[in-house]
Formats: C-alpha cells, sequence, structure tokens
C-alpha cells in the first residue's frame, strides 16, 4: 500500500495494488508455500502432539523470525520450518518445528523429502543458506504412536538419529546432513527429468511434431534411468524410501511400431495411444520400478 501526499496536510491512500491479478502459489509437488498466519496450518498444529494445550486455538503458531510454512491443496498435511542464529542446542540448522500428516494420500516419507528441499529454497530467497548442520527435527518417544522407533518416516526420507539429546527435554534428535540432501537433489531432479522426457516425446508424436524426435528423448529416458536406479540403489542401501511413482515411457520397439514407414499412422492417434503404449510395452523388469 502506498501513502501519497495530494496537498499539503492531505494524504491519500493508492489502493490501486487491490485490483491487481494475485499472485500465484509457489508449489514443490504436493506443497504449496503459505504463511504464518494461515489458520489451516494452525488447526494441523492444535492436533499436533507438541502443541501446548494451552494455545490450542491461539492465531499465532510460528517461531519468532524466519519460518517456512507449507500445506497440502486439501489441507490434510502441513510443514513449518524455523531458522535462528541463536539457538541453545548449539545446532546451527534449520529446525522443523512441525510435521503433520492426515491422509493416506500422501507417503510421509516422500512428502518429508520435497517438504526439506522447498525449505531450503524457500530460505534461500531470503537470502538465508543452508546452515552447516543441514535440517534437524525433535521428536518425543513417549507421545508419538510408533513408539518402537520414533521418527521413523523422517529416517526413511534420509535422517538420521543422533545420540545426543536435547538439552532441556530429552527428546530424540534427527538431523539430515548436506550429503543426504544432495542425494535428495539428485533423486528429485531425475525424477523430473524423466517425466521432462515423456512430454516431449508426446509433442514429438503430436501433430506438426518431428517424429526422430521421440527415439532422441526416448534414449535419454533410457540413460536417466539407469542413474536412477543407481541413485535409489545407493538409496536403499543407507535405507533411505526411494521414490514410488516414477514415470514410465514407450520402449523403442512400440516407437518403431508405432512410426512404421509402411503404415499410414495418424498424428493425433500416435499422441492418444501414448499411453496405451506404455502400459502394453514397458519393460519386463518391473521390479526395478518397485518401491526399493
Amino acid at each position: 500500500m502506498q501513502v501519497i501526499e495530494r496537498e499539503k496536510g492531505q494524504l491519500y491512500i493508492d489502493l490501486g495494488f487491490i485490483f491487481q491479478e494475485p499472485k500465484p502459489a509457489v508449489s514443490y509437488f504436493d506443497w504449496v508455500v503459505t504463511n504464518k498466519g494461515d489458520q489451516d496450518v494452525r488447526r494441523l498444529y492444535d492436533r499436533h502432539y507438541t502443541r501446548d494445550p494451552k494455545k490450542i486455538g491461539n492465531r499465532q503458531f510460528t517461531r519468532p523470525g524466519p519460518n517456512v510454512v507449507l500445506k497440502t491443496d486439501d489441507n490434510k498435511a502441513g510443514w513449518v520450518a524455523w531458522h535462528s542464529s541463536y539457538r541453545k542446542d548449539g545446532f546451527d540448522a534449520f529446525e522443523c518445528t512441525m510435521y503433520r500428516n492426515e491422509s493416506p494420500k500422501y507417503k510421509s516419507s516422500e512428502m518429508i523429502k520435497i517438504a526439506v528441499l522447498a525449505t531450503i529454497e524457500e530460505f534461500k530467497k531470503n537470502g538465508i543458506e543452508l546452515p552447516k548442520d543441514g535440517v534437524i527435527t525433535y521428536v518425543n518417544d513417549e507421545k508419538i504412536q510408533n513408539h518402537s522407533n520414533p521418527g521413523y518416516c523422517f529416517m526413511r526420507a534420509g535422517f538420521r538419529k543422533l545420540k545426543q539429546k536435547s538439552k532441556t527435554r530429552g527428546l530424540t534428535t534427527l538431523q539430515i546432513s548436506h550429503d543426504m540432501i544432495m542425494l535428495l537433489y539428485r533423486e528429485v531432479d531425475l525424477k523430473q527429468h524423466l517425466k521432462w522426457c515423456n512430454e516431449n516425446i508426446k509433442t514429438a508424436l503430436g501433430e506438426g511434431g518431428e517424429q526422430h524426435e521421440a527415439f532422441w528423448f526416448q534414449q535419454e529416458f533410457m540413460r536417466c534411468r539407469v542413474e536412477l536406479l543407481d541413485v535409489q540403489q545407493e538409496m536403499k542401501e543407507m535405507k533411505i524410501k526411494a521414490w514410488s511413482d516414477y514415470d514410465k515411457t514407450i520402449s523403442w520397439e512400440a516407437l518403431e511400431e508405432m512410426l512404421s514407414p509402411y503404415e499410414e499412422v495418424e498424428f493425433d492417434q500416435c499422441y492418444n495411444d501414448f499411453d496405451e503404449f506404455v502400459d502394453d510395452y514397458m519393460f519386463s523388469e518391473e521390479e526395478e520400478w518397485e518401491e526399493q
């Protein structure tokens, strides 16, 4: 809002901003970036075990200072991360102060992975780089449902349980390091690259597309897939849950059949039949796509 002096001693408020188009929401897969005043996230926080019963219903739910607040479109999951240069625990890290998932639609290990990366990217926009101790969170072993393995979903997302407990309350400390975060970036980048290859295959097979490019993108998909399997194997050895919904693509043989020079092929039909061909000509080693 801009205050403009029109005449001496008289102020007018420029309300032109009210009629501007709202900025599109920033999203990271299923997460949408929101703010510290989002009451949908506050209600999720009210149901979280860390919420002080005396503060339930209080509109404020984040700590003072920089926070990253995420939620899903259906308000079934939320994430809050906080950063401060002055911490009593001695860490120099981003801290997840709340994660809650109330829907079986979302796999918590995958949601946590993306939330970690979204937190890093959002803090970076405000000039705050990833601290030397990465990202941490605390778990109260006695108040969570999984008493036998507290922090299980976080550990499946790449966090590691530290020997040291929190100084004041004796909470379990979980941390994800820089190296592990880089592995998450690689996995997400490769996943997106597979999707990009498929989109370009569809474009090449569509009306006005360059059919021969479909072969190049199919080979690029396969190269990327091999690299992704290496990342999956590395994650498996580290007991991290690999992504479960990677894109699949059409085989080389199916492309040759679809684009046979001896048959007249309708471009629109090529495009429409793409997903059907993917299902019919999937790789025999289907188990490689299953969750590790």
